[in-house]
């Protein structure tokens, strides 16, 4: 969960992260469950097999990570739309080329002001 949320959350991807990623939680992983699976010293022997087998473990896959995505993407959008922190305002503003325009700064604030946002 902790790598999916990071995934979710990074902007930029490079080799490293990506071998982070997926090296430190895929493959770690996929390695203990092949040392589980093949050893009967353990209480898992021989249960992996049979789970890729099934298709609740992949209907129970898909429903987990729809949750996971649903919940990100709403989480997103409510920090992007509803409680829009003023520094993304201000980017709006620079990237549109108006940032000259004194008259928008000074109603963006009285328009917080207004909403109780701002002291």
């Amino acid at each position: 969960m902790v790598s999916l949320r990071l995934c979710v959350f990074t902007r930029v991807f490079n080799l490293f992260t990506a071998v982070t990623y997926l090296g430190f939680t895929v493959v770690v992983y996929i390695i203990f469950i092949i040392v589980v699976d093949s050893s009967a010293m353990f209480q898992g022997y021989k249960t992996a097999g049979t789970g890729l087998l099934n298709f609740k473990f992949f209907l129970i896959l898909v429903f987990c990570l729809a949750v996971i995505l649903v919940i990100e993407t709403l989480t997103l959008i409510l920090s992007k739309e509803i409680w829009t922190p003023l520094s993304t305002y201000y980017i709006s503003i620079i990237q549109k080329g108006r940032e000259n325009e004194v008259r928008l700064f000074e109603n963006l604030i009285m328009h917080i002001k207004r909403k109780n946002k701002l002291k």
